[in-house]
């Protein structure tokens, strides 16, 4: 973490963007347990994804990536990179019914599923569509 970070009030986390500690403070309100950028090895390399909840009651471990900036080409194709490599260890998209070694939730099929490109529109409807089905499964 460096000067790009900000500081969240509930929990005291850095996180590098608005968006994260949007997501990070409603998962903290709602009770749920998260790691933010806890490691995980996907072909050999780290990775960091944004957050990681762990499910208890039904074993699951998800893994949610903001993907807060696809409009950039750069970052669009290393996210397709990283999302092949979830897939090669199993991880696999909600959409495709998860996998043997987790689920991954992220904005980026949010905001393709709902056909939202323009940044500020996908931040602020995707990340309450994700919300929403975060609020209801992983409640005790």
């Amino acid at each position: 973490m460096g000067k790009n970070t900000l500081n969240l009030r509930l929990r005291g986390d850095l996180v590098r963007s608005k968006s994260e500690w949007i997501i990070a403070d409603k998962l903290h309100w709602a009770g749920i347990d998260y790691q933010y950028e806890q490691l995980i090895i996907l072909d050999s390399v780290e990775r960091y994804p944004n957050f990681t909840i762990v499910d208890d009651d039904s074993g699951t471990t998800w893994y949610w990536e903001h993907n807060g900036m696809l409009s950039n080409e750069e970052y669009r194709q290393r996210w397709e990179r990283k999302l092949a490599a979830y897939r090669r260890q199993d991880i696999r998209p909600l959409a495709e019914g998860g996998g043997k070694n987790g689920t991954l939730n992220s904005g980026w099929q949010t905001r393709v599923s709902a056909g939202l490109l323009a940044r500020d529109r996908a931040v602020v409807e995707g990340e309450k569509e994700a919300w929403q089905f975060f609020q209801n499964p992983l409640q005790k």
